[in-house]
């Protein structure tokens, strides 16, 4: 990512973030990471300092959003994977990982 790519982007009035992603289609699950941009009118795009986002979308709950600090990475990613861990329970599907 250059300085002429950031300028360019906050120019159209958006925020670029790295994002990591989980996507289930046809019983295949993808995981990706890169750059994305989000609109300031995203809340993605208000996410700052040690700050830290989720956002899921599921037939069930449709989009849920959730914003907080979190001292470490590890301990924030550890927490939000078992709670998705408990989402599929409760949808009755075994866990992705044990």
């Amino acid at each position: 990512i250059t300085a002429q790519r950031i300028e360019a982007w906050q120019a159209r009035g958006l925020v670029p973030r790295l994002v990591g992603s989980l996507s289930s289609r046809d019983g295949a699950i993808r995981a990706s990471v890169g750059i994305k941009t989000y609109p300031l009118s995203d809340p993605f795009a208000q996410v700052n300092g040690k700050n830290k986002a989720i956002r899921i979308s599921s037939d069930a709950m449709g989009e849920t959003i959730a914003i907080g600090g979190g001292a470490e990475p590890l301990a924030t990613a550890a927490a939000a994977l078992k709670d998705f861990e408990h989402i599929l329970q409760a949808r009755g599907r075994s866990p992705l990982l044990y």
